[in-house]
């Protein structure tokens, strides 16, 4: 296991779980542990090729908002409301590449 892997799970008094690969990959993803897992990593890949003309730097931004779409509340006024009181009490500027 990597070393930063324990050192966060230390720090934030988290539990770690390890799961065998030859032993999930034989599961349908319905028992599969780390389905959840597989199916966000499928979603953010997802996300990044639908957006696939940004720019390196603007990286963490379109990481930011696949946190907020993919995060609660799911229901879509609530999050709406959340992003325009985002929106309006931390205003800044965004180029435009057009």
């Amino acid at each position: 296991m990597e070393k930063s892997h324990g050192i966060l799970v230390s720090r934030l008094n988290l539990t770690s779980e390890v799961h065998d690969s030859r032993v999930t990959k034989n599961l349908a993803d319905k028992d599969n542990p780390m389905d959840p897992v597989n199916q966000a990593c499928r979603m953010l890949k997802l996300f990044l090729r639908s957006h696939s003309g940004f720019m390196r730097e603007d990286l963490q931004d379109y990481l930011n908002l696949f946190c907020f779409i993919m995060n609660p509340p799911e229901n879509k006024y609530e999050k709406l409301e959340k992003l325009l009181n985002l929106a309006m009490h931390y205003p800044k500027v965004h180029r435009f590449r057009g």
